[in-house]
């Protein structure tokens, strides 16, 4: 995907990458705001480039043995705090990210929003690619419907 989109991906242990922008090895990194203020990648990196190339989900997860030992009620007191703590947990992620802006543009940080449309279409060959299999284009189907 970052080649698609005209970079080189440079793998680095996280706790390098100040040190590796620092020294120029790279050139910038893969963040969201939060972490971008927190690692203080923005003390080297002054602008934010944001794209929403990628939103990774939080799961919770429970073995299949543990459940089926759980009465019908239990099962669905789980769900429902499950779902609870989805919110929950969006609310505080909502509070972090708005302060880390804050404070980000406190350091002299800068954020820009990106124009999505060139990022989508130099990296349609791999939405192309993953729409081959029935079961990841129904899958990919779902995030776009998700996303919009």
């Amino acid at each position: 995907m970052v080649e698609l989109m005209g970079g080189s991906p440079t793998p680095i242990s996280f706790g390098e990458v100040y040190t590796a922008m620092q020294q120029g090895v790279v050139d910038g990194a893969e963040n969201n705001v939060p972490s971008w203020v927190q690692t203080r990648h923005i003390e080297i990196a002054k602008v934010f480039s944001e794209d929403e190339h990628a939103s990774i989900p939080d799961f919770l997860v429970i073995s299949s043995k543990t459940w089926d030992k759980l009465t019908p009620d239990q099962q669905q007191i789980l769900i429902k705090a499950a779902k609870a703590s989805e919110a929950y947990q969006q609310k505080l992620w909502d509070k972090i990210d708005a302060d880390t802006r804050a404070q980000a543009k406190a350091m002299g940080g800068e954020i820009i929003k990106v124009d999505k449309a060139p990022f989508r279409a130099a990296v349609q060959p791999l939405f192309d690619e993953f729409k081959k299999d029935p079961k990841q284009a129904a899958l990919l189907a779902k995030f776009e419907a998700a996303a919009e």
